[in-house]
């Protein structure tokens, strides 16, 4: 995370939005899926031409490195204002295949579930 501590990430994600329970665009109940390696979003590609994801409430993006096959956890910068495009599938298509479409996933995981236990004892 660089120059940020652990602890801003966390508090950023506490403070960032009112709602404490959602998870990205899936909306996701955290309450009633909230439990680690929960896949909310499996591994996937759009359909449209541009994905934009944005800051979301809590951590949990996966995005896949097409040369390496490794996910890659998304982690923007507490500070500033940020997105993240990836090609969809009509890009692809488009393109003939050299613009591959991004793929990408949102699972629970360990910082996802600081945020919970964090907004948990803020909400008390």
């Amino acid at each position: 995370m660089g120059q940020y501590s652990k602890h801003h990430f966390v508090e950023y994600y506490i403070d960032a939005v009112d709602s404490p329970h959602l998870l990205g665009p899936t909306a996701s109940d955290l309450v009633k899926y909230g439990q680690k390696d929960t896949i909310l979003a499996g591994f996937h590609t759009d359909l449209n031409c541009l994905t934009i994801h944005g800051r979301s409430r809590y951590p949990g993006l996966n995005i896949w490195a097409r040369n390496t096959g490794k996910r890659i956890p998304v982690r923007f910068p507490p500070i500033g204002r940020y997105l993240l495009v990836q090609a969809g599938k009509q890009i692809e298509h488009l393109t003939g295949g050299l613009i591959k479409a991004g793929f990408h996933e949102v699972v629970v995981n360990e910082a996802t579930l600081q945020v919970i236990h964090y907004r948990n004892l803020s909400c008390k």
